[in-house]
């Protein structure tokens, strides 16, 4: 190095390109003095200076080849490159820690494993038996981390756009999800940051699922349909398949509560936008998933054929088979009009005493004028959709709930003035009570009187045909 600074002495004081090479000795005279040393008086004065009384003087000397290649090309390479290593290689890279924390194996860190300045994305309560948490992130292409821990109860309490640090002490992979556990020194450094430019537009990718661990917890944001009927995901969850113009496979779900679900009436061929939020994930599924009202933007649902019911006693109770294994159980539901079809989506069966066993209903179930249906999990029987809440032996308070108006409940138990128990066999309405007021009481109600029975298992019943007189 030292010769090169004697040629380059030389060279300014004689007007000569110094050097076995014009080209190699004026990209390294550029270069040399271009490095950022002195800051920005070498970067811009010597990049400039040398550069230009070099490539002028010598381009004009000795013929321009300093000044077009070495003089232009190489400090302005040099600059940067020496630039760069200079003020970046020097430093080290910029870390923010997220990535070292996922590549981490699962258990305690110790010493702890450091992450700094990040944005925190989002936050999300404790429903079911997903955690509370928070996610954070430094850039858009990622990575992320989901920080199982409950936003409100940290100290600071943390809020979506706040820049923290904090040291990792802990963490497992569940479901294939990256998860933190513990941390310890959580400072923040910054409220209010914006994390839009944090978000990235999946609806045309293609490898959301294939590669989904390159996305995992990630903001991220949807459009798409619905396809195909809700189906239970988790306790308090529901879930059903995203279609977008990227991928179709039922392993990329739109994930959320059974009250999003309910409030929006998410069914099959529904056109939403999703997010922006962060990309959950059960072991090969992706989950775009939204708890709060702007995760959720529905475009256009389809109208489901029927009217929903809104008064008491348009639709009817008139079978319980609540006497054999939960699995076998069922509720028949009858519509007496004679001019008006029902449909049952985003109607509540209740267990008035079981209330955690409510179910939403998601998919369409219509009810043509005088018809019945059954909701059963018996597999031999043609329910028009599953059982959620179990009916008691001794007594229970099944009811129908729709738009918020109780449409029908019958309390029934196991004594007068109901009939009493008969294993293997339903009770039913007499045909002759159909009505809202005569099905509450217990005297309208007898065990089915059908000796031929249903199905393979030797049980006796009526479901989704009419019913038969009483004795």
């Amino acid at each position: 190095m030292k010769h090169f600074k004697l040629c380059l002495v030389a060279a300014l004081a004689l007007g000569l390109a110094c050097g076995d090479d014009d080209g190699t000795d004026a990209g390294m005279d550029s270069g040399t003095d271009a490095m950022p040393s002195d800051g920005g008086t070498d970067g811009g004065g010597d990049g400039g200076t040398d550069g230009g009384t070099d490539g002028g003087g010598d381009g004009g000397t000795d013929g321009g080849d300093d000044a077009g290649d070495d003089g232009g090309t190489d400090a302005a390479i040099d600059a940067g490159t020496d630039a760069m290593g200079d003020a970046g290689m020097d430093a080290g890279p910029a870390a923010d820690g997220i990535a070292e924390v996922r590549a981490a194996a699962d258990g305690t860190h110790d010493p702890a494993l450091e992450v700094r300045g990040v944005t925190v994305t989002y936050t999300r309560p404790d429903i079911g038996a997903d955690p509370a948490g928070f996610f954070v992130q430094a850039a858009m292409a990622g990575p992320a981390l989901f920080v199982a821990i409950d936003p409100t109860g940290t100290t600071p309490a943390l809020s979506a756009g706040d820049v923290v640090d904090f040291d990792v002490t802990e963490t497992v992979t569940s479901a294939g999800q990256h998860r933190v556990l513990a941390i310890t020194a959580l400072a923040r450094s910054a409220t209010g940051a914006d994390v839009s430019g944090l978000v990235q537009d999946l609806s045309s990718a293609a490898d959301v699922v294939s590669a989904l661990g390159d996305y995992e917890s990630e903001l991220v944001s949807f459009t798409g349909t619905l396809t195909g009927d809700p189906a239970f995901s988790g306790g308090g969850h529901m879930r059903i398949q995203l279609t977008t113009a990227g991928v179709d496979d039922t392993n990329l779900v739109f994930r959320s509560t059974d009250m999003v679900f309910s409030d929006n009436m998410l069914r099959d061929g529904c056109t939403v936008s999703i997010g922006p939020s962060p990309l959950w994930r059960f072991n090969d599924t992706a989950q775009a998933m939204g708890y709060v009202a702007g995760d959720l933007s529905v475009t256009m649902c389809p109208t489901p054929p029927g009217e929903t019911p809104d008064a008491a006693g348009e639709l009817l109770i008139t079978e319980i088979f609540p006497y054999n294994p939960p699995e076998d159980e069922f509720l028949e539901i009858h519509n007496p009009s004679t001019t008006v079809t029902y449909n049952l989506m985003g109607c509540i069966i209740h267990d008035s005493a079981r209330p955690g066993n409510d179910q939403m209903i998601t998919s369409s179930i219509v009810l043509a004028p005088g018809a019945y249906i059954v909701l059963s999990d018996d597999g031999e029987l043609t329910a028009a959709g599953p059982l959620g809440p179990g009916l008691n032996n001794g007594g229970d308070t099944p009811g129908i709930e729709c738009g918020g108006t109780m449409i029908d409940v019958v309390a029934y138990d196991d004594a007068a003035p109901f009939p009493g128990r008969m294993d293997g066999t339903s009770i039913q309405l007499d045909p002759g009570s159909f009505d809202v007021t005569a099905n509450d009481d217990g005297a309208n109600w007898c065990n089915t009187p059908n000796t031929e029975g249903y199905g393979t298992k030797g049980y006796f019943g009526t479901p989704g045909a009419a019913n038969v007189a009483c004795p």
